[in-house]
Order: structure tokens, then C-alpha cells, then sequence
């Protein structure tokens, strides 16, 4: 009787990559199955959950998994990326509806609400939303939601840093810039 177990007839993987369908990141399980076994395929993909309905390209030309790139220390505990990804995807719905387009800040919001965090990318997106904001000098609440932009990438970039003090600090300004741009009830008396 043999001890050994057989060998696997799949490897399994997962890990963020870049959609080129769909142009964001994705969260993504692969699994390869051994020699002669047929092709790599995705078994699920945070875009398109467990119906995948895309032609899984990003399998079929060698997606870069950019999780080998980051190494376990860099990445955010569940506590501080939770409510943080909840500020930026409330952010990026606001910032969406305006007549202007922030290609850099939408890029890494997609990427961060997808699970990948750099520092460098938030601080590009930052950027891009202050001069943004200074476009937007005759329309309070354009302002106000492209410095909510800005503050949640500033928020991500602090999380990198590890300074969790101004994690908050910035979370908290996004959300009551936010709130300030979107008042509810606007023209009633309270």
C-alpha cells in the first residue's frame, strides 16, 4: 500500500491582476491544472463573482499577478482597510456623477476597493484630485467632492505609512466633505 498522496491535478491561486476588459484591477482564482490537463482558467473574479461571463483574457495573456509584488508587511489589516475602501467606494460614486474625469484617481480607487494598496498610486490620485478641486472655484459641491477625493487617497497613503492617527483624521474630513457636498433634505429647515 502506498503512503504517498496522489499529486494534485489542479494548483490553485489568488491574487489581484489587471482587467483588460473590463479596464480596472480584479481579485481573481486561478486554477492551473497540471501538464495536459487543458489551460489555466478563472474560477472566480471579484468583477464578475462566480458567473464568469468575460473570455478570461487576462489568463490567456499571462496577467502580471502584482500580489508577488507585495510582500505580506506591506499590506492593511482588516480593521483599517475596511472602513477606509467603504469611504473610497462611497467617494468614487460621487465622483463619478461629475462632469469631470479623474483617470488616475478612478484607476486607483478601482484598485484599492480591489484589495491592492500603494502608497505611490494613492499619492498620484491625491494630486490629481486637489488640482482637480481648483477647477471647480464657482461650484461648492464639485469642490467639496474632489477634496473628499483627495482626503481618501491621502487616507490610503497614510496607511501605507503606518500613521493611523491621520488615517482617521483623513477618513473622517472625506466623509463630512462628502456629507457637505450631498447635503439630504438641501432647502428644508430641519
Amino acid at each position: 500500500m502506498k503512503s504517498t498522496p496522489p499529486p494534485p491535478k489542479n494548483r490553485y491561486a489568488s491574487g489581484p491582476v489587471w482587467c483588460e476588459t473590463r479596464g480596472r484591477s480584479a481579485i481573481v482564482s486561478l486554477v492551473t491544472p497540471v501538464a495536459e490537463a487543458g489551460p489555466p482558467y478563472i474560477q472566480w473574479c471579484s468583477l464578475v463573482g462566480t458567473n464568469i461571463a468575460c473570455d478570461e483574457s487576462c489568463v490567456c495573456r499571462a496577467a502580471k499577478w502584482v500580489a508577488n509584488e507585495v510582500s505580506p508587511a506591506e499590506g492593511l489589516s482588516r480593521t483599517t482597510f475596511d472602513p477606509l475602501r467603504e469611504v473610497v467606494v462611497d467617494v468614487r460614486v460621487a465622483v463619478e456623477r461629475m462632469p469631470t474625469e479623474l483617470e488616475c484617481w478612478i484607476g486607483w480607487a478601482s484598485a484599492f476597493t480591489a484589495g491592492l494598496s500603494s502608497a505611490e498610486r494613492a499619492w498620484r490620485a491625491a494630486e490629481e484630485a486637489l488640482r482637480a478641486a481648483a477647477k471647480f472655484e464657482r461650484d461648492a459641491s464639485g469642490r467639496l467632492i474632489m477634496l473628499a477625493a483627495a482626503d481618501a487617497a491621502w487616507a490610503a497613503v497614510h496607511a501605507k505609512a503606518g500613521n493611523l492617527s491621520l488615517v482617521l483624521e483623513s477618513t473622517s474630513r472625506a466623509r463630512q466633505l462628502l456629507k457637505a457636498a450631498t447635503p439630504r433634505g438641501a432647502g428644508n429647515p430641519a
